[in-house]
């Protein structure tokens, strides 16, 4: 052996010798061992269902899991969650230690996980103080139907009408193309044929249908005949009752079929044209075409009808439909490109807002050239036809009211699909599709053709026509 490794050899010995005696107070023995790190005693895969959330109330995120952990000298475990992966999506509620929650609550339709899978991954640090344990859990999102209950109530109905409830007797009626009328029992779901609406004129059809109380109870139809545009008010217990009526309006420039959604607000309806292929009159407040119009009752001549004298109150339209909500007035209006959702910013009362076709379709400008009038109203959501599976829309409505769904505006389109957009408070509004969640009990909804809802004193609950001739009722359970 060489010195200079024999001198190595003697100094590690000397220090093992040093260390090995008496001078710890304890005596003997190898001394104290080192601090051990905790253990994660709660699995690494978690589940949890998505929570019906308040739009006006706010609702705080359910806790996902009490996270426990041991430590193995007996030292107080802390949880923390570490930066990175869905990290940022969860906090521990009300700060109670390990209490793991999502920091908002979280959507099964819109998922917000890294790769939108529902899967969400947090990196949560268990630590003594001095050691820790990193895991990662794996949090697996699961549907809710938010209260909702979906049930089938009828059958043997046309796939092509239009469904109206009369909040004055408590009916709901299917109205077809043709004029054919079918009150709907709401308890027992029997459908009873009042006949066809007399006296239309052959090639007339129904494009809607709104309740009146003018005269008692009754009917307000939206008439369309080739290019030619009327209205008739008709008693619901008399069919052949006219109470009041639009004379026909022909546009004679019109290149397609006319649109035309009915509303009706402060016991009068109004009526939203389309466009008929002419983009330039929906810019032109003394043109019904593309135009919003309050319908107002006039005496006529003796012993004649009403007459119903329009007065355009919005304009800027290419298809609209016209949704009821509270009396405040909201619309879709399609597009070539895409489907827009509109809020009035006022009562209709007020009135003269251009809605901006064919300024622009959806955001994206068209390229008019002419003269703008009006208060302009920007669109409150855009949804391109055919991106994501989002089709033409075909109705919407705004009648569920019940918590969780206080602000929820629904729409169907023409791939069959059903759209809910939510505004959330505390984050933006969401556009989601519905169609797990509006699964019914029995039978199954295809294309929506027509929906429509009572008001909150009747139970708040949503009735859909799908293109099978089915009608579904909707409801939030307590």
């Amino acid at each position: 052996m060489s010195r200079f490794k024999y001198l190595i050899a003697f100094s590690a010995l000397a220090t093992l010798t040093g260390c090995g005696g008496g001078g710890s107070s304890g005596g003997g023995g190898g001394g104290s061992s080192g601090n051990r790190p905790p253990a994660f005693t709660t699995g690494a895969n978690l589940t949890t269902a998505e929570q019906r959330v308040s739009a006006l109330q706010g609702t705080i995120p359910n806790v996902i899991a009490q996270l426990t952990a041991s430590d193995p000298d007996g030292t107080a475990v802390t949880f923390s969650i570490a930066s990175g992966k869905d990290g940022a999506l969860f906090n521990f509620r009300d700060g109670i230690n390990g209490a793991l929650a999502f920091a908002r609550p979280p959507s099964f339709e819109t998922p917000e996980d890294a790769n939108r899978d529902n899967v969400y991954e947090v990196d949560v640090v268990a630590s003594d103080g001095t050691a820790s344990t990193t895991r990662t859990f794996q949090v697996t999102l699961t549907n809710s139907t938010e209260g909702l209950i979906v049930q089938r109530l009828a059958t043997g109905l046309p796939g092509n009408a239009v469904l109206v409830f009369d909040q004055f007797s408590t009916q709901l009626a299917a109205i077809s193309r043709q004029g054919d009328v079918f009150d709907i029992n709401l308890s027992t779901g029997a459908v009873t044929a009042r006949g066809r609406i007399p006296n239309l004129p052959a090639g007339t059809e129904v494009l809607d249908a709104v309740p009146t109380e003018i005269a008692g109870s009754g009917y307000s139809l939206a008439l369309r005949n080739g290019n030619t545009i009327s209205m008739r008010t008709v008693r619901r217990d008399n069919l052949g009752t006219v109470i009041a009526e639009l004379p026909d309006i022909t546009f004679t420039g019109a290149t397609q079929p006319i649109t035309a959604a009915l509303w009706v607000g402060g016991g009068e309806p109004y009526l939203a044209l389309g466009d008929g292929g002419i983009p330039d009159a929906a810019q032109d407040p003394d043109n019904l075409l593309g135009n919003v119009t309050e319908m107002r009752f006039f005496v006529g001549a003796a012993g004649q009808p009403l007459q119903l004298t329009p007065r355009v109150r919005s304009w800027g339209f290419r298809s609209p439909v016209l949704v009821d909500a509270n009396n405040r007035l909201q619309s879709i209006d399609r597009g070539p490109t895409f489907n827009e959702f509109n809020l009035e910013p006022f009562f209709l009362a007020i009135g003269n807002n251009n809605f901006e076709w064919p300024i622009r379709d959806g955001q994206t400008a068209v390229g008019f050239t002419g003269t703008i009038t009006g208060t302009r109203v920007g669109p409150e959501f855009v949804a391109q036809i055919g991106a994501n599976g989002v089709g033409r829309w075909v109705d919407a409505l705004a009648g569920l009211q019940p918590f969780g769904w206080e602000e929820v505006t629904l729409f169907s389109d023409e791939q069959g699909n059903i759209f809910s957009y939510s505004f959330v408070l505390g984050t933006s509004p969401r556009f989601e599709r519905r169609n797990l969640d509006f699964t019914p009990s029995a039978g199954a909804i295809n294309s929506i053709v027509a929906m429509t809802s009572n008001s909150a004193s009747f139970g708040n609950q949503i009735y859909m026509l799908d293109s099978d001739g089915e009608v579904f009722i909707a409801r939030i359970s307590a």
